[in-house]
């Protein structure tokens, strides 16, 4: 028995039917947070945060530097936090295409904007020690907030990088960069993709 486009058949011939592409998405965020002005900051993508723990990420300030993007490797014991980093890794285990990385943010300035800079970022990581390596920035963009309106930009794919290969050491971490001020800002993106 077969299906031919418009009924079930017996005939034996079949129709091979398309499907469109199939897109996923995975979201980053976070609430309320209290940054260091100029530090790269990983954003949540996991359900495993308790109450307070983002600020312990935002004390963090060594980890992803300060540069004008995040480091491209962290040596994990001697620059982080490993059980507050856990929460802002998405393990690739399958190669994926990027599509859209969409941002919505908001900050606490009354009287001034801050500018807050986004790097969508792929790492290695060693799964025996939790550091990083092979830091490469996928996407990329800023946009200034203050507390009167909610603002929304997509990200820049960054040409040649919208394919991340999967592998069991692949991970991928939204990160946030106040230039501006140490004001709460909060964020939500969501990364549009498709495995390939």
């Amino acid at each position: 028995m077969g299906y031919d486009s418009t009924s079930w058949t017996t005939s034996g011939t079949t129709n091979t039917v398309s499907a469109p592409d199939l897109f996923l998405y995975k979201q980053f965020g976070l609430a309320d947070f209290s940054i260091t002005a100029g530090v790269h900051n990983p954003l949540v993508c996991n359900t495993t945060l308790y109450s307070g723990s983002g600020t312990k990420l935002a004390e963090d300030s060594s980890m992803f530097g300060n540069g004008t993007n995040p480091a491209t490797s962290v040596d994990i014991s001697a620059d982080g936090t490993p059980e507050f980093l856990i929460p802002c890794l998405w393990p690739i285990r399958d190669t994926i295409t990027l599509s859209r990385i969409s941002v919505l943010a908001a900050g606490n300035q009354s009287t001034a904007t801050d500018t807050l800079s986004f790097n969508l970022m792929s790492y290695d990581i060693d799964l025996t020690t939790g550091d990083l390596s092979n830091g490469d920035v996928l996407a990329t963009r800023s946009i200034e907030v203050n507390n009167s309106s909610i603002k929304g930009i997509d990200l820049s794919i960054v040409s040649s990088k919208d394919v991340v290969q999967g592998s069991t050491t692949k991970v991928i971490i939204m990160l946030v960069e106040n230039q501006d001020s140490t004001e709460d800002i909060t964020i939500n993106s969501i990364v549009k993709y498709k495995v390939n």
